[in-house]
């Protein structure tokens, strides 16, 4: 690991490393989008390419198998209370980024759910779900 990214030897694709300062920071997925473009604008890393990654992608970076939220609260809160005492930190994230999250989980993907919505991974409650592009959520860059 050095301090602008992270490589998964598991999937080979590197991860930015948020800084204290932005790591906090929610997005749009057009701020997203130029977020990543800044990072290519200043080689984040030594790279160019960095992008946002698909919800496949980011679930890699679950530390578990992520539940798929169908609005039902009760059946996802079962198996929640089921799960809860696997996170690490308080986070269903790989150990390595454990200490490099927002305070709230939800990150978003690429992937659209369809015409008006994006998926996001909530790593504090280790599910996928979806939200209008014109939320902001935080971003977790992705090259490889």
């Amino acid at each position: 690991m050095n301090n602008k990214y992270w490589q998964d030897q598991k999937t080979g694709l590197h991860w930015e490393l948020k800084t204290f300062g932005n790591r906090r920071m929610e997005y749009t997925i057009v701020e997203a989008l130029e977020y990543a473009g800044e990072l290519n604008a200043d080689k984040c890393g030594g790279f160019d390419d960095w992008r946002l990654p698909s919800i496949e992608e980011l679930s890699t970076l679950c530390s578990i198998e992520p539940y798929i939220y169908s609005n039902n609260y009760n059946e996802w809160r079962t198996w929640f209370e089921g799960v809860k005492g696997t996170t690490n930190g308080g986070f269903f994230i790989v150990k390595e980024l454990e200490d490099n999250i927002g305070k709230d989980g939800w990150y978003w993907s690429i992937t659209p759910k369809n015409d008006n919505e994006y998926y996001l991974l909530n790593f504090k409650e280790g599910n996928i779900n979806s939200h209008l592009p014109n939320q902001a959520f935080y971003v977790r860059c992705v090259r490889g």
